[in-house]
């Protein structure tokens, strides 16, 4: 007797457990809708912008970009980079 779950496309799994990872079933928090990817880029974005912003610059945006190019040009100039 199989412990196949509904629906399976092989139908001769061991265990219950192991038809689910052999159909790829991931929980809805792995979903691809769910990543966390841009949210993570995101904060590590503004957390440059922090740091920056405690150094005396302003930076443009809180875009990477932009903080590294103010970075760079204090860097350069010696002094902290003013956008504004």
């Amino acid at each position: 007797m199989s412990k196949c779950s509904t629906g399976c496309p092989y139908g001769d799994c061991p265990t219950y457990g192991y038809c689910m990872r052999r159909k790829s079933v991931k929980p809805t928090w792995v979903a691809p809708a769910m990543d966390k990817t841009k949210e993570r880029s995101h904060e590590n974005d503004l957390a440059a912008y922090r740091a920056a912003r405690r150094q005396g610059m302003e930076p443009a945006t809180t875009q990477r970009a932009d903080v590294e190019k103010a970075i760079k040009i204090s860097n350069e100039t010696g002094k902290a980079f003013k956008a504004f």
